[in-house]
């Protein structure tokens, strides 16, 4: 057997369903309540289960981007809040945890992701896709946005590496599948789109962005500044610091939940912070 063929099927071995495969998710208690944990432990024997940083505790969440070593830059228009910075960062922590922990092969789940019986098979489908890319790939995303992604140990090195050389640019599910932000290698597998919803191999539990996310606080722009002055140095010779001049009203940055746009719009009445952005003056919440 060549050498190359041998490594081929030590790279296949290492992506094994039933056996070498390392399954994680990263949770933490939700304010609805729902729970997806539980089922998918029956379902999964072998997961291991991490703790999200959590998008409600803003000092838990800056102490995180703090350690992490990220430099914050932006997240995606409209979704600027606390609990998809925390999102981002759990992401993160769970290539960490690849890493340092030498996983040849990692599934990282989200926490209300339901599997079904045909979830194995699709599974091991993908690895099979993934290892025959002669291990080229650095990431392969199952699913819509980032519920579920399959990383080698290489793929998992490349990935961290370029989040800290990148920083936080967008949200976690923009950055990791669109390879024009950090120019990594990025491959799609979703062969159940073709099925019905009751013949997919696994489905999400809550609705996309309906959950805690969409729930937590919205960023003002005086935050968004200081969280690029604590985490990258060079944020200190931009034109307000990163922000846009004369923004609009910070409602924009969470339209759809009334109580934070009065909030917004009271906070934004009482006057303009330096730089030319308009926001509030409040210290996160928790500091």
């Amino acid at each position: 057997m060549s050498s190359s063929s041998l490594q081929r099927d030590q790279s296949v071995a290492g992506c094994e369903f039933n056996s070498t495969l390392h399954i994680v998710v990263a949770a933490l208690e939700h304010r609805d309540r729902t729970e997806f944990v539980t089922d998918l432990r029956r379902s999964l024997p072998r997961l291991e289960v991490l703790v999200a940083v959590n998008g409600y505790n803003q000092t838990e969440t800056i102490e995180a981007l703090l350690d992490s070593g990220l430099a914050f830059h932006n997240l995606s228009h409209m979704v600027r809040r606390w609990g998809k910075l925390a999102t981002f960062l759990t992401k993160f922590r769970m290539l960490q945890h690849q890493v340092e922990r030498g996983h040849p092969f990692q599934l990282t789940l989200e926490d209300d992701v339901v599997v079904r019986p045909s979830f194995g098979d699709f599974v091991q489908s993908a690895c099979r896709r993934y290892t025959a890319s002669n291990r080229s790939l650095d990431l392969m995303v199952l699913s819509p946005y980032t519920e579920v992604l399959l990383t080698s140990l290489h793929g998992a090195r490349r990935l961290t590496q370029r989040m800290l050389q990148y920083g936080i640019r967008r949200n976690d599910d923009q950055q990791l599948t669109d390879a024009r932000t950090m120019q990594h290698a990025v491959g799609i597998y979703r062969t159940y789109h073709s099925q019905s919803k009751e013949h997919r191999p696994w489905w999400q539990g809550r609705r996309t962005n309906m959950g805690d996310i969409m729930a937590s606080d919205g960023m003002t722009w005086t935050e968004m500044q200081l969280l690029r002055l604590a985490t990258n140095p060079a944020a200190r010779r931009l034109p307000a610091y990163g922000s846009p001049h004369n923004p609009p009203r910070l409602k924009c940055n969470y339209p759809d939940a009334s109580t934070y746009r009065r909030s917004c719009e009271d906070e934004g009445s009482s006057g303009v912070v330096h730089q030319g952005t308009q926001g509030s003056s409040r210290a996160p919440r928790g500091l």
